[in-house]
């Protein structure tokens, strides 16, 4: 099974660059001509420099548009972007990144802008890049303007602010009558600019991605290969005890965008267990026999991980993902045995173990029709004994599958 993971993480280059997420969509050129086709659809963390455009998902050769080229596009039901063609400022006003001066420089540029809010009087658009988050407002059929926020290091070493958007946002505030006495505190942040334009439009706030929440459970087959390891212990040589055991889920994951469903986070609860058997040869009055230390370690635990959707079609996944196990373990049966009547023998030291502890493992998995999801996962070897000269640890394999109760 190690063989299997292993040739998956090699394939991840292969099917990076081959995965591409085209949706339905809607260009507009700077001459009014409409395209109908298809968008390569990104979890983008930044406002897109260009876009990837098809006339058809057959289609093997691509359009490609950049902002000084089209109007706007609109992937259908999920995302629309404009075109602005203007000043926009240069100025890091994100704490702790600011400046010690004021700085007003702006610049010439055309860039598109991702509509955040809209509705009957006025649009919120936001543009995002390395540098830092800008957001414009617009009238209906008016210019888009930018709102200003100024926030830099004073003489003294204290933050400054000067918040012109306030003031730019109080004039449509009054031209259209809109009570925003229960807005709270003013911040230049995404959550309280869409509120304030969802009131001014006289609409109720709605989260541009409304939250998803997947609920799954699963089932997988361990094999846990536990081992003494270290410099003085008598069990050291007694090799390596492989077992086999089920380990049940359950969980729920949430995704950075449901629309791409690029990234995810998955939180699971999980209960497995372990009984490792080791052997080691013994002579005791003439006689040869076998010893053998056992116990049982049953574990529950948290796994949260982060997922990677590498081929991220809508009817098949190609994921990978990493997190960290928290166990929380009993121990029962811990005895050494023998085969053979040592009398009243010492017949060796019971040793200790962790009931908390964390191990770090690592999977990939196909995901069916966004209901089953098959996977294989690898667990490196983790230690849960405190001992300086000597330690037992396990590594697992497993083979398992995930279902989901809900989709999207």
């Amino acid at each position: 099974m190690r063989q299997i993971f292993t040739y998956l993480i090699l394939c991840l280059p292969v099917f990076g660059f081959a995965q591409a997420n085209y949706k339905k969509s809607t260009v507009i050129k700077n001459d009014g001509a409409v395209l109908q086709g298809y968008i390569d659809y990104r979890e983008w963390s930044q406002t897109p420099l260009s876009i990837s455009f098809k006339n058809n998902l057959a289609d093997k050769n691509t359009l490609n548009f950049t902002a000084n080229a089209i109007l706007s596009f609109q992937i259908d039901s999920l995302e629309n972007f404009v075109s602005y063609r203007g000043k926009i400022s240069m100025d890091k006003n994100e704490f702790p990144n600011l400046q010690t001066v004021l700085d007003t420089t702006t610049k010439q540029d055309t860039i598109f802008l991702q509509q955040m809010a809209t509705g009957p009087n006025i649009t919120l658009f936001l543009n995002k890049d390395g540098f830092k988050t800008r957001y414009f407002i617009a009238e209906n059929n008016a210019e888009r303007v930018e709102l200003i926020y100024h926030e830099y290091y004073n003489i003294a070493s204290h933050t400054t602010t000067i918040n012109t958007y306030l003031s730019q946002l109080n004039l449509l505030v009054n031209k259209y009558g809109a009570d925003v006495s229960r807005l709270g505190t003013p911040k230049f942040d995404e959550q309280y600019l869409e509120k304030t334009v969802d009131l001014i439009n006289g609409n109720l706030h709605k989260k541009k991605h409304d939250s998803f929440v997947r609920l799954m459970a699963g089932i997988a087959l361990n094999q846990t290969s536990t081992a003494f390891s270290g410099t003085s212990n008598p069990w050291i040589n007694s090799g390596t005890s492989t077992t086999y055991f089920p380990k049940i889920t359950i969980g729920a994951e949430v995704f950075d965008n449901p629309n791409v469903q690029k990234f995810a986070l998955r939180l699971e609860l999980f209960f497995t267990a372990v009984k490792p058997r080791f052997n080691r040869p013994i002579n005791y009055a003439s006689k040869n026999g076998i010893q053998t230390y056992s116990f049982n370690q049953y574990n529950v635990g948290l796994t949260p991980q982060l997922i990677y959707n590498i081929y991220n079609g809508q009817q098949f996944k190609f994921y990978v993902d990493a997190g960290a196990n928290f166990n929380l373990s009993s121990y029962s049966n811990n005895k050494i045995t023998s085969d053979i009547d040592l009398g009243n023998t010492y017949q060796g030291e019971l040793y200790n173990f962790k009931s908390s502890w964390l191990n770090f493992p690592l999977q990939a998995g196909f995901t069916f029709n966004k209901r089953l999801d098959i996977f294989f996962n690898y667990t490196l070897p983790t230690a849960y004994t405190d001992y300086g000269d000597f330690y037992v640890s396990s590594k697992i394999l497993g083979l398992g599958v995930h279902y989901f109760f809900n989709k999207r």
